[in-house]
């Protein structure tokens, strides 16, 4: 409940579908649905008493709810208002339904749930009609305010809304303006007004709260008021606006809160050890250590991503906090090299900073921009350092500089010590796009492919053994059923031959061949009605004899007709295909005898003798076809027994032999994807030289200290894991299969051979007649439970003597075979249960090792991706220099061989400098050291740089100030071409603090220096024309400069001093004028005469040095340009001298003495 109130009465991540004014009732909806769910589903579990309570409730509880939503308006959308009191409409006007089936047991048909979404939008419909109309009233008080000015006086809002008692009613007035756009709902008067009329009202607390936050802002007092009101809690958890609107300003106060300071230092301490982790990665290539370099790898990536997580969560918990978006752009600036993104972090940083209040209303107001039209906020707060749109992104890093990006002055005042002591600011054009690295795609893709492989081929191993397992749960069900059939068929037989006997019996009793052995019985003493009794009694039970035989041998011959097991067994007699010999027509005339016998009262003799001839001629056969058919069965019962295990066995074994083949392969492809990548890797690193190596692992280093500079990574089983698990994975699954096999093996052991055949039936016609006469006897007083006393009976006797295949003619003249086809305990022993049990186990452990195997995997390959990342640390002009790295920027694949080639040749020590010569100087410029064969270049060893300097100008056509101005300036890493007495080409290069020089055979590149120089002369010599005809220069002139403010004066002025010199520009209300010093004479009394006539009016200087230059009117330029060093000091001067003052330099001065 608390958590849906917090989500739906959020003013910093605002619900925008289920948002609610301050009310909480989203909080109860989930409890009202529950207790309708439960008088709905639980009524047969109830009494009648407690049901009818709960539906009285449940009643109540929806009509509260309806009327609560309907009037009281508690979400901020009007349609979800109206869907959720319709929603509850319904929900009652069904339970209400089921009330009535279940209480008057009333059937409502089922084609009415049709219409519930046509009465839910009816409903809702009506309901928002009947909303509209009470807005339509609250409108009309709204209407009496002027929706553009809002600044109301407290009474004369009083005075309108005096009508409006209640506080529902003033909250109403407030939705509607606020849905409306009135700004009256949202002026200080107005709450003023709605507090002074409501002092205790909770609601009216959070609407002011919301009204700071979102629309007014705060100051420090009103804070200190709002933090001092939350301590006393006197509102409870409706100080959730209050609470979040102090919780927003508290994140960007000036001095950052303990709890936010905590969490940064730990943050702060975890970027410490990731600088730690670069320079070991770094350092790792120098020192040519791959198995730190390994080491290194994944827990750089490790590190990284964990800095990610960090940094989301805290930005999660303090989006207005500036020390957090500060650290974002730090790491998006020095970890990703993002620039875009640090620098929306870091203009979001300087915005929480220097216009913190202005920043949270607006953000915070953005979320509700789209809900209410009213005005966005307008504080009048000052901000200096209003950003406007411009062409750089500026952003903050730790590193002391940036390949592409500027230094440059921080607009940042922060008051966290630590960003002010390690963080600078730069600046990069928008348009800069850093280079994309695409490094060792086909590897990764082989590792994704190495993924998708694993967890399908898991996934068809799995499903294999789950087949397995169902097949043998078939074979269990065919060998039960197999079994079955076998018993049947021998039971079978066995009523066959019953029935002769009971036919027999029945016919004995109707022809009364049992009075004449009467008399040597041993019941002579028996009476004439007793006898008569038993004869009777003999009569009724060979009627049921034969009634129980005929449908037992109708239910197992359908049984048989309809088998589904053995149905190529054809049930015939052997060696016979004609339709006499079929089971069916066997039958058939067995059963028609069966049915004769059971009607027939005729003791005639001769019928009842060829009755039982025909009889004998169609069950002797069926006797034998029961003999053959079983014979097959058993056949083909025990050849399935042992194939099934024979298959079982190969089956297992293949599957596990596949099973460690391609975990072998698989195995063998993570491996080697893995191994190549890193050695590739580190080869392409090894390629960059040992001192960007240096420098790119000490970019941190001012974050670090001794101790953690020499702080060893731990070792990293990151890849040695996921091959683990993936082994573990497929080993359960195998184990699984080895059970499978070894119960398969163990099941031999328990086969029982068939060691008797079917027992051969005794024919009825040699059986005494005497032995079936008491036999029958005996079995009629069983069944009649009939003694000498009349009360011996017991259940035995009874389930004996009433059960067919239990009685005593049965048991006398045959009996079963219990072991005449082979058995197995294998099924007995492993019950179902107990085989998917072990299965499931053994595959859910297998799943848990493969998820642990998935969770690694996508690790590596995650790490894998991570190598872009880190190659931006290089230079890209070290990468553009390197073929290995230039090759790799455009995602060229380059061989393993040619990259380690390349490395190895650029840690081989120079043997023989023939292409270049290196001079190193002192500061003096002499000579002190030289490498390389200094003939190649010159006729004699230089002693100092000037004789460089001079043989290459008196040897070169190229411009003799143009060279010695390169070797003036020493400009460091730049390359000048010179061509020696036209057949030696050469190049010369300065170190960067000038000490060195590198002077390289540049005859490969002769044609295009060559093309270059005849270009520069060329453009050099129209340039020299171009001057001479534009330009002019004074190089020994006094300048006059002259500021003159009234344009009459100026004319004068301009006219006199053209008298005695050259007027050079007059722009600006300024005049600048040359004269020679032969004319000093009159340049001094020029001076005096505009001091007198012209003081208060004129203010300038008079200046002499070096050249001013001239650049003549043209086309393009409307007047002269006056330009040189004396031109741009006298300048300056001007700007410092006041007004009525004209000064002479001190050059001036000496120069005219």
């Amino acid at each position: 409940m608390a958590l849906i109130y917090i989500d739906n009465n959020s003013i910093i991540s605002p619900n925008k579908i289920t948002g609610e004014w301050f009310i909480g009732f989203t909080s109860y909806m989930p409890l009202i649905m529950l207790l309708v769910m439960f008088t709905s589903i639980q009524t047969q579990n109830l009494g009648q008493a407690a049901y009818y309570s709960l539906f009285i409730i449940s009643f109540l509880v929806l009509l509260i709810a309806i009327y609560y939503v309907a009037y009281e308006v508690p979400m901020l959308n009007n349609l979800l208002n109206s869907m959720i009191a319709s929603h509850y409409t319904v929900t009652l006007i069904i339970l209400a339904l089921d009330f009535i089936k279940i209480d008057f047991q009333v059937s409502t048909p089922k084609y009415l749930l049709c219409f519930v979404p046509v009465v839910f939008s009816l409903l809702s419909l009506f309901i928002r009609f009947i909303t509209d109309r009470r807005r339509i009233v609250i409108q009309q008080f709204l209407d009496q305010f002027d929706n553009q000015d809002g600044n109301y006086t407290v009474s004369a809002i009083a005075a309108t809304l005096e009508s409006l008692t209640t506080e529902r009613q003033v909250r109403l007035l407030i939705y509607e303006g606020f849905q409306s756009g009135n700004k009256t709902v949202i002026s200080s008067s107005f709450v003023q007004f709605c507090l002074e009329r409501f002092p205790t009202s909770t609601w009216m607390v959070s609407y002011v709260s919301f009204l700071f936050a979102v629309n007014w802002g705060t100051n420090d007092i009103i804070y200190r008021f709002m933090l001092h009101t939350l301590s006393l809690d006197y509102f409870g958890i409706r100080n959730l606006q209050m609470y979040q609107a102090i919780y927003c300003l508290m994140q960007s106060s000036e001095k950052i809160s303990p709890v936010i300071a905590r969490e940064l230092d730990d943050y702060r301490c975890e970027v410490v050890q990731f600088a730690s982790i670069h320079r070991a990665f770094w350092r790792s290539v120098i020192t040519n250590d791959s198995d730190a370099f390994h080491d290194t790898f994944f827990a750089y990536h490790s590190q990284l991503k964990k800095l990610s997580r960090i940094l989301r969560n805290l930005t999660m918990k303090y989006p207005y906090n500036s020390s957090v978006a500060c650290e974002n752009a730090l790491f998006y600036a020095d970890m990703q090299h993002n620039f875009h993104k640090s620098s929306e972090c870091y203009s979001r940083a300087a915005q929480l900073l220097n216009s913190r209040r202005t920043f949270i209303v607006n953000d915070l107001f953005y979320n509700y921009s789209m809900m209410f039209p009213i005005s966005k906020p307008t504080l009048k707060e000052e901000n200096d350092l209003q950003e406007k749109i411009s062409e750089e992104l500026r952003f903050i890093s730790l590193l002391e500089s940036h390949e592409h990006a500027l230094r440059y002055m921080t607009i940042v005042s922060t008051n966290d010590e630590y960003l002010q002591a390690m963080s600078h600011a730069f600046s990069v054009p928008t348009n800069y796009q850093h280079v994309e690295i695409s490094f060792e795609k086909v590897r990764t893709i082989i590792l994704y492919s190495t993924f998708v492989i694993s967890v399908l081929f898991f996934v068809s191993i799995c499903l294999t053994i789950l087949r397995l397992v169902y097949e043998n749960e078939k074979e269990r069900d065919v060998y039960e059923l197999s079994c079955l059939m076998m018993e049947r068929m021998i039971l079978f037989r066995n009523e066959v031959h019953l029935a002769r006997q009971d036919v027999r019996l029945l016919s004995n009793v109707l022809t009364e061949d049992y009075n004449g052995i009467l008399n040597s019985s041993i019941y002579y003493n028996i009476s004439d009605d007793d006898w008569k009794t038993t004869v009777n009694g003999l009569y009724i039970l060979a009627i049921r004899h034969v009634n129980d035989i005929e449908i037992a041998l109708t239910r197992h011959v359908l049984r048989f007709n309809a088998r589904t097991l053995y149905q190529d067994i054809p049930f015939t007699l052997p060696n016979c295909n004609e339709v006499n010999c079929t089971l069916s027509y066997l039958y058939s005339g067995l059963h028609f005898i069966l049915f004769f016998m059971l009607n027939n009262k005729d003791g005639d003799r001769d019928l009842n003798d060829r009755l039982i001839s025909s009889l004998d001629t169609f069950s002797i056969p069926l006797v034998e076809l029961c003999n053959n058919v079983f014979n097959q069965m058993v056949h083909r019962h025990n050849e399935t027994i042992y194939n099934n295990i024979r298959d079982h066995e190969r089956t297992y074994i293949e599957i596990i032999i596949v099973i460690y083949c391609i975990l072998l392969f698989l195995i063998i492809l993570l491996v080697y994807s893995m191994h190549s990548m890193r050695q590739n890797m580190f080869g392409v690193i090894r390629t960059i030289q040992s001192s960007m190596l240096k420098m790119i692992s000490s970019l941190f280093d001012k974050m670090l200290t001794l101790e953690q500079k020499q702080k060893q990574v731990s070792h990293d089983y990151t890849f040695l894991k996921s091959i683990l698990y993936l082994f573990l994975s497929f080993a359960v699954t195998t184990f699984c299969l080895v059970f499978l096999l070894a119960i398969n093996i163990q099941s031999k052991s328990t086969i029982t051979e068939a060691n008797n055949s079917l027992d051969v039936m005794v024919d009825p016609s040699n059986i005494t007649s005497f032995a079936t006469f008491m036999a029958a006897v005996l079995e009629y007083i069983v069944r009649d439970g009939i003694n000498r006393n009349g009360v011996l009976q017991t259940s035995s006797i009874n389930y004996m003597a009433l059960t067919v295949y239990q009685s005593c003619l049965y048991f006398l003249f045959n009996d079963t075979c219990f072991n005449c086809y082979t058995k197995t305990k294998f099924y007995e022993n492993n019950p179902r249960v107990v085989m998917w049990t072990v299965t499931y186990v053994f595959l859910v452990f297998a799943v848990i090792f493969l998820i642990f195997f998935i969770f690694n995997l996508l690790k590596v390959i995650d790490v894998s991706k991570s190598v872009e990342e880190i190659m931006k640390f290089v230079p890209q002009g070290a990468r553009k220099s390197n073929p290995v790295l230039a090759k790799i920027m455009v995602g060229k694949r380059t061989p393993f061989s040619e990259i380690s080639e390349f490395a190895e040749n650029c840690k081989t020590t120079v043997s023989k400098y023939d292409f270049f010569v290196t001079f190193c100087m002192d500061p003096l410029e002499n000579i002190i050291e030289t490498k390389g064969d200094v003939n190649d270049y010159f006729p004699f060893k230089p002693q100092k740089l000037s004789d460089i300097r001079d043989y290459i100008m008196n040897h070169s056509n190229d411009n003799p100030d143009s060279i010695k101005q390169f070797f003036e300036q020493k400009k460091p890493l730049d390359t000048r071409s010179v061509s020696l007495d036209n057949d030696k080409e050469i190049s010369l290069t300065f170190s960067r603090k000038g000490a060195i020089l590198l002077v390289k055979n540049d005859v490969h590149h002769h044609t295009s220096n060559n093309r270059q120089r005849i270009f520069e002369q060329l453009q050099s010599t129209v340039k020299d024309r171009m001057d001479r005809r534009k330009a002019s220069s004074f190089p020994q002139a006094i300048l006059i400069m002259l500021q003159i403010n009234n344009k009459k004066v100026l004319t004068d002025v301009c006219n006199k001093l053209e008298t005695i010199g050259k007027v050079l520009d007059t722009r600006f209300r300024r005049i600048v004028c040359t004269v020679q010093m032969e004319k000093t004479k009159e340049f001094v009394d020029m001076i005096n005469y505009l001091k007198e006539h012209y003081k208060g009016e004129i203010k300038g200087v008079c200046h002499f040095g070096g050249i001013v230059s001239v650049l003549q009117s043209s086309m393009t330029i409307e007047k002269t340009r006056v330009f040189g060093p004396t031109y741009d000091e006298a300048k300056v001067m001007i700007s410092r001298v006041p007004n009525g003052e004209i000064i002479f330099t001190e050059k001036l001065l000496s120069a005219i003495q």
